[in-house]
């Protein structure tokens, strides 16, 4: 913002015009998560990848979704 990263900036909609996204890139992986059962079950780089969204978001992961059903989920 201004020049300078920042990872929340409080603007109204009128000071949007000064703040410039910073995108990341992430290897993904190919590998059917779909049988995890647990983080350590998950590939490399989808650990790595929630482990960003942490450090990000300031908070734990507590649940990853590896499917579209409530028992396709881990709990960390």
């Amino acid at each position: 913002m201004n020049g300078k990263s920042v990872r929340y900036a409080d603007v109204d909609a009128y000071g949007l015009d000064k703040v410039e996204p910073v995108y990341e890139s992430f290897p993904g992986w190919s590998e059917d998560i779909g049988k995890a059962k647990s983080f350590d079950d998950l590939p490399v780089n989808a650990q790595k990848y929630a482990r960003m969204i942490e450090d990000a978001a300031g908070v734990p992961v507590r649940w990853i979704g590896v499917g579209p059903k409530r028992e396709e989920t881990i709990r960390r």
